[in-house]
């Protein structure tokens, strides 16, 4: 697997070869405000070897994707974090009553100003949780801010017969690079 070849060190990265007789390799970087599954403009790279010991420089506070390519088409992605773990996210699930029975109110704060996108949040039941229940809009979009900290909240319905008990947030592994939960 790619991700299994990709090598971070610092603001560098290098891509060890595998079977990659005909593949094309390319990286693009991106942020959090994107979609998770965002292919941005790719640049063309190399991979790493004794003879091109060739490596990318990444800026800081960037997601960056890696793309292998044969004939065009993507093979294999990965996705890295480049910059220092700053500032928290914390989200909690309360009950609220004046929206009708079985409503909650999802809070999602972090430190910083910077959208993040919903893909990297996730809700989910604690017995299923392969299951990910995705939020109605698209970016976590700063509803307050208080100094450099954001707030953000959701209604979300819960199905018929389930506790707000039942159900918790959690955070894609890229997000919890740049933030610690709480």
């Amino acid at each position: 697997m790619l991700k299994d070849r990709v090598q971070k060190t610092g603001d560098h990265f290098k891509v060890l070869p595998g079977e990659t007789a005909g593949c094309e390799l390319f990286y693009g970087t991106y942020s959090f405000r994107d979609a998770a599954n965002t292919i941005p403009d790719l640049i063309k790279t190399s991979y790493w070897d004794v003879q091109n010991a060739h490596e990318e420089t990444v800026p800081g506070d960037k997601l960056v994707v890696v793309v292998e390519k044969q004939n065009g088409q993507i093979i294999d992605t990965a996705r890295l974090y480049f910059g220092s773990k700053r500032g928290t996210i914390h989200a909690e699930i309360a009950p609220i009553r004046r929206y009708g029975e079985g409503a909650c109110k999802i809070t999602v704060q972090w430190t910083g100003r910077e959208p993040i996108h919903s893909d990297y949040v996730y809700l989910y039941h604690t017995a299923h949780k392969n299951e990910h229940y995705h939020f109605l809009t698209e970016c976590l979009s700063n509803l307050s801010k208080k100094g450099n900290d954001s707030t953000d909240e959701y209604i979300f319905y819960l199905p018929t017969g389930e506790s707000a008990d039942a159900f918790q947030i959690s955070y894609d592994p890229l997000l919890q690079q740049r933030f610690a939960p709480q």
